[in-house]
């Protein structure tokens, strides 16, 4: 039971590791993709906006595809929980 509970224990602080080098590894990118656009918005006029616009309808996309990775991520270690505290 012990070695069970600490087997939990042991996948729940590897998820806690991933989720924090996840986490940091998207603020790094959300940080220089709108740098970059504040940046490209300011020098250039308007010409660029159209362009941006479409960006951020793929960076919205790709944000929503990183949610529902992130959750079957957790969805599987739940199971695989599951049928360590089965087994």
């Amino acid at each position: 039971f012990f070695i069970k509970v600490f087997c939990l224990l042991l996948h729940l602080s590897y998820l806690g590791v991933c989720v924090i080098f996840f986490s940091i590894v998207w603020l790094i990118i959300i940080y220089v993709f709108y740098f970059r656009l504040i940046v490209n918005i300011f020098i250039f006029s308007y010409q660029f906006l159209g362009f941006w616009v479409v960006r951020l309808h793929l960076y919205s996309c790709i944000n929503i595809a990183f949610l529902v990775c992130f959750f079957i991520f957790i969805l599987f270690f739940d199971i695989i929980n599951l049928f360590d505290l089965v087994l």
